[in-house]
């Protein structure tokens, strides 16, 4: 969702709020489903969220990209 609102989100900026929208709600059911439905926690560490935070680093490149391509089309 993140890295298709940074691709498209230069052309269609209405994309911005409703991401963010998007990923509230998905936390917000995670987190329901976590407290009432999954009987016990998964055995995670801390090394999954370090690597889709490191991931999110590259969703620059194509935002940048496209972004500069929509800007500078005339």
């Amino acid at each position: 969702m993140v890295f298709v609102t940074f691709m498209y989100g230069m052309f269609i900026p209405v994309l911005f709020p409703v991401c963010l929208m998007g990923l509230f709600i998905f936390y917000i059911v995670e987190m329901a489903a976590l407290a009432y439905w999954y009987r016990e926690p998964p055995k995670l560490d801390g090394q999954l969220d370090l690597k889709a935070t490191n991931l999110l680093k590259f969703a620059l490149i194509p935002f940048f990209m496209f972004g500069y391509w929509a800007l500078g089309n005339a």
